[in-house]
């Protein structure tokens, strides 16, 4: 990826090479700058596995839950991603016990990539104020890696029970 200035943000020019990056992320990555990190990751995921209308609805129901619900909570990536996943995990005929254990293995894959699941957590050292976002170059930077690891996460996860 590119980082570019433009006349009001940074914003990041996704360069596909080859397998640089996978599909679930470039379904993911087209709601990336115009949505927040959870609606990027829930979306992306249902619109990859043809979801449509959960999407849809997703898209709508989680306008405040980028930004670790807008309090630096839990990580919107994670907090979208494992919507998405509790969802098409449902839609597979999983029982609750079986979607639990996918949903804490994804957690646990996302805590090993980057410490914590917590996006104040993420963001510390290298942000201390609460920057509009994605003014910050830095954490577009870090939140950007978040929703790429979450939606391959993700991916792993639901191929590993066709």
């Amino acid at each position: 990826m590119i980082l570019v200035k433009s006349l009001y943000k940074y914003e990041y020019i996704v360069v596909l090479r080859g397998d640089f990056m996978g599909k679930i992320v470039d379904s993911s990555m087209k709601y990336w700058l115009d949505a927040n990190c959870s609606r990027t990751t829930a979306c992306g995921i249902l619109d990859f596995y043809n979801y449509p209308v959960a999407s849809e609805v997703l898209f709508k129901s989680f306008a405040t839950f980028g930004s670790g619900l807008q309090e630096r909570l839990v990580c919107g990536s994670v907090i979208g991603s494992l919507a998405a996943l509790n969802y098409i995990l449902s839609e597979k005929g999983l029982s609750p016990q079986e979607i639990s254990d996918k949903s804490i293995e994804f957690k646990t894959a996302f805590r090993k990539k980057f410490g914590t699941i917590h996006c104040a957590d993420l963001l510390y050292p290298d942000l201390k104020i609460l920057d509009p976002y994605p003014d910050e170059p830095k954490r577009l930077e870090i939140c950007t890696k978040t929703v790429e690891h979450a939606v391959k996460e993700v991916e792993k996860i639901i191929e590993s029970i066709k």
